[in-house]
C-alpha cells in the first residue's frame, strides 16, 4: 500500500516497498489524470510529475483527499527532503502494519514460539530420562526466557500507557480545533446572512453515496456532521435516492438548526421537510449513543410517509442536537432503525 519516493537527476523516482501504491500527478481533481501502479520491488520513473499523491488502496473519485498524504515535488528537491519522506513513509507502513495485524493472531509473537520450544524440550528430557543437571540447566534456561518475557512486557505497557496518553492529548487538542474551527464557521455564515446573503446559495447535492460523507463535512461543515455509525452506513447503502437523503441534511443545517438557536417560531414536531418527508420526534425508537466523549440520546428523527420499510425506499435520518457546539449530529441513516417493535 505504501511506495518509497526518491530523486534522481530532479525526477521523481518511486521505488515500492512490499506493498502498492498510486502516484498521481496533478492534484486538481480527485480523479488521478496520471496515474502510476507501483508494483512490487517494480521502481518508475515519473517525469512532469509536480505532486506526488500516497493512496491505501481503494482510493478513487469519491475518497476524501485529505486523509491521503500529498507531497510536494519542491519539498521533495530540498535538503533532506526525501530522507523525511522516506522516514515518514517507513513510519506509515509500520503503523499500517500494526493497525491492519493482531498479534496473537495474524502474527505469531516471538516469546510464545520461544516459550512454547523450551517447555517441549523440558519434557522431552524428563521422558528420556535425563540427569538432574541436563533437566535443571533446561529449566533454568526457560525460567530465564521467562523473565524476559515478563520484562519485555512490562516496558511494551509502559509504552502502551506512554501512547495513549500521547492519543489522548492529541484528541483533545484535534477537538478544540474542530470546536474553534466550528465557531468561525459559524461567524461567517452569521457575517453572510447579516448581508443579506446565504452559503447555501450554490450548494450541490451529491449523485452517489460514496461521495456522500466528504459532501457533508465540506458542505454542511460547522452546522451538522455525522457520527461514526451514520458515516459507515452511508458508504453503501440500500437505500436509492441520494439527493433526497442530501436534501433532508440540507434541511437540519439550516432551517432546523435555525429554529433550536432561537431563531422563527413553532414547533419541529411533524414538520414538513419536502412531500411525503417529516421531522419527528422518535418515541420508542430512540436509542442513546456517545458522541465525542459524552452521552447523547437521538430522539429525533426524519422519516419517509406511509409505512413502508422497503430499504430501497423507506428513510430514517436518526439525529440529535448538541448544544455546545451548536449543530446538529446525525446518529444514524439513512435506513430504519432495526428495534424489537421492528
Amino acid at each position: 500500500m505504501i511506495s518509497t519516493i526518491s530523486l534522481v537527476g530532479g525526477i521523481v523516482l518511486a521505488s515500492a516497498l512490499p506493498m502498492e501504491a498510486q502516484i498521481f500527478g496533478p492534484f486538481g481533481s480527485m480523479i488521478p489524470t496520471k496515474p502510476c501502479r507501483v508494483g512490487i520491488g517494480q521502481p518508475k520513473l515519473l517525469s512532469d510529475c509536480s505532486q506526488v499523491k500516497l493512496a491505501n488502496l481503494g482510493f478513487d473519485a469519491t475518497s476524501d483527499p485529505y486523509s491521503h498524504r500529498l507531497f510536494l515535488a519542491e519539498n521533495l528537491l530540498k535538503q533532506d527532503g526525501t530522507a523525511q519522506c522516506d522516514r515518514w513513509m517507513r513510519s506509515l507502513a509500520a503503523q499500517e502494519s500494526v493497525r491492519r495485524t493482531k498479534l496473537g493472531r495474524d502474527v505469531l509473537a516471538f516469546a510464545p514460539i520461544r516459550n512454547a520450544s523450551l517447555q517441549l524440550r523440558q519434557t522431552k528430557l524428563i521422558s528420556e530420562g535425563a540427569d538432574d543437571s541436563e533437566q535443571l540447566a533446561a529449566a533454568n534456561t526457560r525460567i530465564e526466557a521467562l523473565e524476559k518475557q515478563a520484562n519485555d512486557d512490562h516496558a511494551t505497557l509502559e509504552f502502551f500507557s506512554s501512547e495513549h496518553e500521547k492519543s489522548e492529548l492529541r484528541a483533545e487538542s484535534a477537538e478544540q480545533q474542530l470546536r474553534a474551527a466550528g465557531f468561525r464557521i459559524r461567524q461567517l455564515l452569521d457575517q453572510i446572512a447579516n448581508q443579506g446573503g446565504s452559503a447555501d446559495t450554490a450548494l450541490s447535492l451529491p449523485t452517489s453515496w460514496g461521495e456522500f460523507a466528504h459532501w457533508c463535512d465540506t458542505q454542511l461543515a460547522g452546522r451538522l456532521t455525522l457520527a461514526p455509525a451514520a458515516r459507515r452506513m452511508v458508504k453503501d447503502p440500500i437505500f436509492e435516492d441520494v439527493e433526497q437523503a442530501a436534501r433532508c441534511l440540507v434541511w437540519l443545517a439550516t432551517a432546523c438548526r435555525e429554529r433550536r438557536m432561537g431563531i422563527g417560531e413553532g414547533t419541529l414536531r411533524d414538520e414538513p421537510v419536502e412531500d411525503g418527508v417529516r421531522n419527528a420526534h422518535c418515541g420508542g425508537d430512540q436509542f442513546d449513543l456517545d458522541w465525542q466523549g459524552q452521552r447523547y440520546t437521538a430522539d429525533w428523527h426524519i422519516k419517509s410517509g406511509g409505512n413502508t420499510h422497503d430499504p430501497k425506499r423507506c428513510l430514517r435520518i436518526y439525529y440529535f442536537w448538541e448544544p455546545a457546539s451548536e449543530q446538529i449530529v446525525v446518529a444514524e441513516m439513512p435506513s430504519h432503525r432495526r428495534t424489537d417493535a421492528t
